[in-house]
C-alpha cells in the first residue's frame, strides 16, 4: 500500500481506574417512563439509556416497541 516501514514499539503500561457509583433496585412492573426515570436519576446517558433498552427488548424483558429518533 505504502512504502513505510512497520515499527515494533516497547509494551506501554494502561492503567484502568473505575470509580464508585450507585446501584439502586428497581420494582417489577415497571414503566418503561419509570425505567427511563431511574436511568436519568443515576447519570446514564441518552445513548446507553438507548442500549439498555434496546438490549431489554432484545432479551425479551421489555414488552414495547422502541422507536429511536
Amino acid at each position: 500500500f505504502s512504502d513505510g516501514q512497520t515499527v515494533v514499539l516497547p509494551r506501554s503500561n494502561i492503567d484502568i481506574t473505575e470509580s464508585g457509583g450507585t446501584y439502586n433496585l428497581v420494582r417489577d412492573g415497571l414503566s418503561v417512563g419509570d425505567l427511563a426515570s431511574a436511568l436519568n436519576t443515576l447519570g446514564v446517558s441518552p445513548n446507553t439509556m438507548i442500549n439498555i433498552l434496546t438490549s431489554l427488548r432484545t432479551q425479551g424483558a421489555l414488552q414495547a416497541e422502541l422507536v429511536i429518533e
